[in-house]
């Protein structure tokens, strides 16, 4: 595992720091940054759509950390993104198996515009926050709601 951080200048002027845990971080020779996250589920669906819709968030973001030196010692572009299934078993020959996410994202542009696409998601976001008036739902999407929500009781939904 290894730490990194990305850095957001605020419309305020103050910085908002997000961190994560990469599972893995290589570095080829020729300065290409490959991020692997490491998954004990067999398959994950939609794994594009996910990352371009903000439901799968964690590698972008790791992504984009990597590509603006958030993780200590690497230094590079990000080329490649890929889960890796850890399924175990008595079968070692299919113990992992790899899903790599750029070519899934090659309809969109690539890893490059999948980067300015998160850059811009998680500024806006996070400057949306900053503002005072900004309301912090306990559900922002009925359409997804989850089963279970943490939340509600304090939202005292089933009161209005």
């Amino acid at each position: 595992e290894l730490e990194g951080a990305y850095i957001i200048n605020l419309e305020d002027g103050s910085e908002f720091k997000i961190t994560a845990r990469a599972d893995r971080v290589e570095l080829t020779q020729n300065g290409e940054i490959t991020i692997i996250d490491y998954k004990t589920k067999s398959t994950i669906n939609g794994i594009a759509k996910g990352i371009l819709d903000g439901t799968l968030p964690q590698m972008p973001l790791e992504a984009l950390m990597a590509n603006k030196s958030g993780f200590n010692g690497i230094e590079g572009t990000t080329a490649d993104m890929e889960y890796w299934f850890m399924t175990g078993g008595n079968d070692k020959k299919n113990a992992i198996t790899e899903d790599t996410v750029a070519k899934k994202l090659s309809k969109i542009g690539g890893i490059e515009n999948m980067l300015k696409i998160t850059a811009n998601g998680i500024n806006l976001l996070v400057n949306t926050f900053t503002k005072e008036y900004t309301p912090y739902l306990s559900c922002p999407d009925p359409e997804n709601e989850p089963d279970f929500n943490d939340y509600a009781h304090l939202a005292r939904n089933k009161e209005w």
